[in-house]
């Protein structure tokens, strides 16, 4: 075998890996394209990835075991752990001109186990003082705990939340 036949072996896998991961690349936005379309939040965007067979385990396990114990919360529920946040002298991290993205930020109802969700598939989790998290990699989750209104390293304001008529 010649060395134009060699490197053409080994150069020829990677090549098609990144062809199939382009594929999924294309199906993932295709999903992300009809959900924006359609007007619908997180949870209902998941439904719609059953129709297509590459998955992540975190998403499944999500699904399965996380979504089950939340549910979306409102601009209320982020007021009122903010409020106690800054009551605390704490400061705010990032200030978005765009407005509070309810399909982003979920309040748990049961006690918690990680799921590591990252990028897009992260999430933010309002965490009531009788819920228990268990440790673990959360991944990009960002979770904000009502006992104490501690919170990770990113504390946002959007545009749309104001303490006026709270």
């Amino acid at each position: 075998m010649g060395v134009a036949e060699s490197i053409r072996e080994i150069f020829f896998p990677l090549k098609e890996k990144e062809k199939r991961y382009s594929e999924e690349e294309h199906q993932l936005q295709e999903i992300i394209s009809v959900a924006r379309q359609k007007g619908l939040k997180h949870r209902k965007c998941i439904d719609i990835m059953d129709e297509y067979p590459q998955r992540s385990l975190n998403e499944r396990l999500a699904r399965e075991k996380l979504y089950p114990h939340l549910r979306l919360a409102t601009r209320k529920d982020y007021l009122e752990w903010l409020r106690g946040y800054i009551e605390r002298g704490e400061k705010l991290t990032h200030a978005y001109k765009h407005s509070f993205h309810m399909d982003e930020w979920y309040v748990a109802l049961k006690n918690i186990d990680p799921v590591s969700l990252y990028g897009v598939d992260a999430i933010n989790i309002i965490v009531p003082t009788n819920i228990r998290v268990t440790e673990g990699d959360w991944g990009h989750c960002e979770l904000f705990y009502m006992d104490g209104y501690e919170a990770g390293s990113w504390i946002p304001i959007y545009d749309d939340i104001n303490f006026i008529n709270f």
